[in-house]
């Protein structure tokens, strides 16, 4: 898939006919690389006339609608089905979405063909139908990735704010009270450490100002907070 102004611009993986190294035998329809998600739309009117549900056949979740002149439009490797058998669909119907169950090296939409007698047919001249038609569920699927995206970065940010931030916080808030603890019971000692300290600064020849006045500032909340306990 790519974008081409505004246009989406799909292709054609494997063609119909194609002889890849993993087929026992000729491609019978074409693999188109929609990603998985994308809506997929029936080309004609008609009714189901089977819906496949087990996604681990080869075909995996799979629908074929079988057309007003007798044709049979077969979808396969669906992610999910939105139509029921013995439905009656008209032509851009929406009938589920590509995904890459059953039988699938990744998301793509196997779309084939079978002709009113029950032989596979080049389905190519369908391909711009079905594409044109699945291209704006290919950007509202955009949108809706980019949005679920958002919501699990939003979350994911939450939890970290929660599992990493708040215990750091709590952390840091009981070693405070910690040290808060800490200097009340030892004021004396700290206070003579300071005084110790504030003396050997005086003797080496340290006359800053700042360093007496917060000794001093020091020394009357110590004798303050004493008295008030």
């Amino acid at each position: 898939m790519e974008v081409v102004g505004n246009t989406i611009k799909f292709k054609i993986t494997s063609p119909y006919g194609a002889r890849e190294s993993f087929r026992t035998h000729p491609h019978t329809g074409m693999d188109v690389n929609f990603p998985s998600g994308t809506g997929i739309h029936s080309v004609h009117s008609g009714v189901v006339e089977k819906v496949v549900n087990y996604g681990d056949e080869n075909l995996g979740k799979g629908i074929f609608v079988k057309g007003e002149n007798g044709e049979t439009t077969i979808y396969g490797h669906m992610r999910d089905i939105s139509i029921s058998e013995g439905q009656r669909v008209s032509e851009g119907t929406m009938i589920g979405h590509s995904g890459s169950t059953g039988h699938s090296t990744g998301p793509h939409l196997h779309f084939a063909e079978k002709n009113a007698e029950g032989n596979f047919v080049d389905p190519t001249h369908h391909f711009e139908q079905l594409t044109a038609m699945s291209a704006n569920s290919v950007t509202d699927q955009s949108n809706w990735f980019l949005d679920s995206v958002n919501s699990f970065s939003d979350y994911i940010i939450n939890k970290e704010v929660e599992f990493i931030f708040k215990p750091i916080g709590i952390g840091i808030k009981n070693m405070a009270i910690d040290l808060f603890w800490y200097i009340q019971t030892n004021i004396p000692e700290i206070m003579g450490s300071i005084t110790l300290l504030a003396a050997a600064l005086i003797i080496l020849g340290f006359r800053i100002p700042k360093v007496t006045s917060i000794y001093g500032v020091s020394l009357i909340i110590a004798a303050f907070w004493r008295s008030a306990t």
